[in-house]
């Protein structure tokens, strides 16, 4: 949803319009967005789901749309960061997903 998703800053904010499922065609949202440093996941006006264990820090979250003539697409960034001290540790992760029909 371009008109209600955050998306090229840190954090982002996600919001993809859906259905509720295959057998119900109730239009819903799917957000994905850091809250206190955590990755959350929400389905519509359901409650916050964390993604992100309470000592993980995303420390970043950013996504992208990429839109071509024929398909649109959304590059996701995301590093999170567990532990203290020398036994911290820091991982990057990257994806690119394809939005469903819009190809």
């Amino acid at each position: 949803n371009d008109g209600t998703s955050i998306l090229g800053s840190d954090p982002s904010h996600l919001v993809l319009n859906t259905v509720v499922g295959f057998d119900n065609p109730t239009a819903t949202t799917k957000e994905f967005y850091v809250s206190s440093g955590r990755l959350v996941f929400r389905s519509g006006v359901g409650p916050e789901e964390f993604l992100t264990s309470d000592n993980t820090n995303a420390s970043s979250f950013i996504v992208y749309k990429i839109a071509t003539a024929n398909s649109q697409a959304l590059k996701i960034n995301l590093i999170l960061n567990a532990g203290s001290g020398e036994k911290q540790i820091t991982h990057n992760f990257y994806q690119t997903a394809i939005l469903k029909n819009s190809y």
